[in-house]
């Protein structure tokens, strides 16, 4: 068979983006039998203490009939959807929101692994006009330390698995523009609603650099084209920008917040061709680098590596550039780059972890190595001949790095010289891989017939598979479904702290005592978070507690958590802890215990004393002995003249009804008086005193309290996030700007 004819045979024989797309999912399973299987769930890290009971909270507000805007049971109350990565109207959370956790929750994300996968396929298949290369950079994406790593983040892995969809439809828009808009659009949106910004923001780096090196269209037409898919997509999902936007201008963070933290080792790019070189193992058996646990691998594939390095060249420049880009930036403070950027892109001020950066080489190996392969297909003897001599370099150094790394973790381990014979290992296993990718990847060139050919692009396809799914031990271990059913934490309580009753708070000892009990038992672990109502477990049974793992939190509220949690021994904390509720205290023990507390305040409390401070004094007189919140309630001084009260008051919450976004209160008072709601201050709560609006204070640092006038009253606090409803209309324009851009240009595209 001619090559010519082997290059047609390729586009539709065995192939096509339908068989693939049916492997790869073989594959995931064969990867993870028992979550798909309905066994097992995911539980590590991320994913059991922050992805998993955020799904489960959005899930019962959902059934509720509710919109999750506001989140009461973690930090004294947050905003939940104007968080971003809570994926609430992310669309295809439709899987978790109709069927049962925790297995819907892991289904997702592999849903999402495997979507991706098939988008890098079908990108990869119609860049470079070769199905195989599709296939392998399908694989590629899919099963590499990154992306794997990422399924413990149910929004990151949506929004990566988005990434190779929005390459393909904006490339097709910027070419043909007209209804090809449309799709564009739509795939922007939808990664936009996954809210995972570092990953959006490099998508559409790749995308402008990807459109710009193209010819096949003028580069001012292609510029307006994604231009105008970028507005229509940010016009559509205002409904979740609106509100993240305004939470993050009153958040914590600002210019200033990111830091070097958990930067890529000094020698954290042989990680890309040995992945386990100079790593430890957590208790749970995973790998991380020292001093940096944000990914435990970003290893992209030994072959992957091999493909990419062949293809150095004219093709494969914006690729690189973005890639050792990533590469360096992740390198923090090390590298000076990173230090530069912060200074003249202010933005990136607001992003935690230089390590995030090696997502842009992560993104763009895979698509290297479909372009290597398109290029070993050639039918231009000439450049065939070229990419071969570079195929053989990129091997011979390759093999001498992984050697040369092999020797050092057996003569020279550090600092874990227990994991001398794994990292040995780690370092020969990639060498096999290489020597055998290597004769595979020449004698697919060579293949004579189309059967051959396919036999042979098969096993590499395979090797690919193997060199990402082997790299590492499991980094997403899984457990039995019974430890991540909700109400688990009955048992330990009795009756469980209720919204509006009472708190429970986790203090420092106690928390740092449960790191040290960790064991490489997940399910035990699980069981210690859950009794530890760590992160944010707690969402799992319904118990209102001080803390919480967000990305954003307002910054009054962590003023005085702050200072709870890290307080001395000495320091007077049970004005504060009174204050908020708190009745349950987690204790230092052999497991994590909780004790009762006496003098837990309800929600909402009336008749303090006002004492006007400035902002400055509020913290030192809040952790004094001389603040006594049922007596006293700490105002700001320049509310002074807007409030009538100025001593104590008789008066009494008759009743309550306590409510995620409405909370009603029937209050008594002989004269007008302060009532005080131990919820954190937020703009978007307003106050009711039988129907007339009131002005809501900030009390007690970053709380709320109103003044109530004489007799007896109702009065409504209701959650109204006009941000939110603003942003519905505004994505209300935005769909009624697609179906119009749609069939207006339906005759041109028929």
């Amino acid at each position: 068979m001619n090559e010519s004819a082997l290059h047609e045979n390729q586009k539709t024989g065995g192939w096509s983006l339908g068989r693939f797309a049916l492997l790869l999912a073989a594959l995931i399973v064969i990867a993870f039998p028992e979550p798909i299987l309905f066994a097992k769930s995911f539980v590590f890290r991320d994913f059991g203490g922050f992805g998993y009971p955020l799904a489960v909270y959005h899930r019962e507000a959902f059934w509720k009939g509710e919109i999750p805007l506001w989140n009461p049971y973690n930090c004294s109350g947050l905003p939940f959807l104007a968080q971003w990565n809570t994926l609430v109207l992310y669309p295809l959370s439709a899987i978790y929101l109709l069927f049962p956790p925790p297995w819907s929750v892991t289904f997702f994300c592999l849903f999402h692994l495997w979507w991706g996968g098939v988008g890098a396929c079908l990108f990869v298949q119609r860049w470079t006009n070769s199905s195989l290369a599709g296939w392998c950079a399908g694989i590629a994406f899919t099963f590499n330390g990154l992306a794997l790593n990422c399924l413990m983040w149910p929004n990151n892995v949506a929004a990566l698995s988005w990434f190779p969809w929005l390459l393909f439809t904006i490339n097709s828009a910027s070419n043909l523009g007209g209804r090809w808009l449309v799709p564009a659009a739509a795939v922007a949106t939808v990664q936009l609603f996954s809210g995972a910004p570092e990953i959006i923001l490099f998508s559409w780096l790749f995308v402008f650099a990807h459109v710009l090196t193209s010819r096949d269209v003028a580069a001012k037409q292609a510029i307006l084209r994604m231009l105008l898919v970028a507005g229509l997509a940010a016009l559509t999902a205002s409904a979740q920008l609106f509100p993240f936007l305004d939470l993050l201008i009153n958040s914590q963070r600002g210019i200033r917040f990111g830091d070097s933290t958990w930067s890529m080792p000094s020698w954290g790019w042989l990680n890309l061709v040995v992945p386990l070189f100079r790593s430890y193992q957590s208790p749970a058996k995973v790998f991380f680098q020292e001093n940096q646990d944000w990914t435990s691998s970003y290893y992209p594939g030994v072959i992957v590596m091999l493909l990419a390095v062949s293809i150095l060249g004219r093709r494969s420049a914006w690729l690189w550039v973005l890639a050792l880009a990533g590469l360096i930036m992740a390198l923090g403070e090390k590298a000076y780059l990173f230090t530069a950027m912060q200074k003249s892109l202010h933005f990136l001020g607001f992003m935690r972890f230089p390590i995030k950066f090696v997502l842009l080489p992560a993104m763009a190996f895979p698509l290297m190595a479909g372009l290597a392969i398109a290029v070993s297909q050639s039918q231009i003897e000439k450049e065939k001949i070229s990419w071969r001599k570079k195929l053989m370099l990129a091997a011979i150094f390759l093999g001498l790095t992984a050697t040369i790394l092999a020797v050092i973790s057996y003569f020279r381990p550090f600092p874990f010289e227990s994991l001398r014979n794994v990292q040995v290992q780690s370092a020969v296993s990639r060498l096999f891989l290489l020597g055998i990718a290597l004769l595979v990847l020449r004698y697919l060139g060579r293949a004579a017939t189309h059967e051959k050919h396919r036999i042979v692009g098969l096993v590499l396809v395979l090797l690919l598979w193997v060199d990402g799914w082997s790299h590492a031990p499991n980094q997403n271990p899984s457990v039995e479904a019974s430890v991540m059913v909700q109400n688990l934490s009955s048992h330990q309580f009795g009756v469980l702290p209720k919204l509006g009753t009472e708190r429970a708070f986790l203090t420092k000892p106690a928390h740092d005592n449960f790191y040290k009990m960790m064991v490489s038992d997940q399910f035990q672990n699980y069981l210690l978070y859950r009794m530890a109502l760590m992160m944010n477990c707690n969402l799992l049974d319904g118990v209102p507690t001080l803390h919480g793992f967000y990305s954003l939190y307002l910054p009054n509220q962590q003023k005085v958590f702050e200072p709870l949690f890290y307080a001395p021994t000495n320091r007077p904390v049970e004005g504060v802890l009174s204050f908020l509720g708190v009745g349950r205290v987690g204790e230092v023990s052999d497991i994590i215990g909780w004790r009762r507390r006496t003098g837990a305040l309800p929600l909402a409390t009336v008749g303090q004393s006002p004492k006007f401070l400035p902002e400055a004094q509020m913290n030192q007189f809040l952790f004094s002995t001389n603040f006594h919140p049922g007596e006293t309630v700490v105002l700001s001084d320049r509310d002074q003249d807007r409030i009538n009260v100025r001593s104590n008051s008789l008066a009494r919450v008759l009743n309550s009804s306590i409510g995620a976004h409405k909370m009603v209160f029937e209050v008594e008072s002989r004269s007008d008086a302060m009532l005080v709601c131990a919820q954190t201050f937020y703009h978007p709560w307003v106050a009711e005193i039988d129907g007339k609006r009131v002005p809501i204070f900030r009390a007690n640092l970053g709380y709320q309290a109103m003044e109530v006038p004489a007799g007896r009253h109702q009065v409504i606090l209701i959650y109204r996030d006009r941000m939110f409803w603003a942003g519905c209309i505004a994505s209300g324009f935005g769909l009624l700007a697609m179906l119009i851009l749609w069939f207006s240009n339906q005759k041109d595209n028929s």
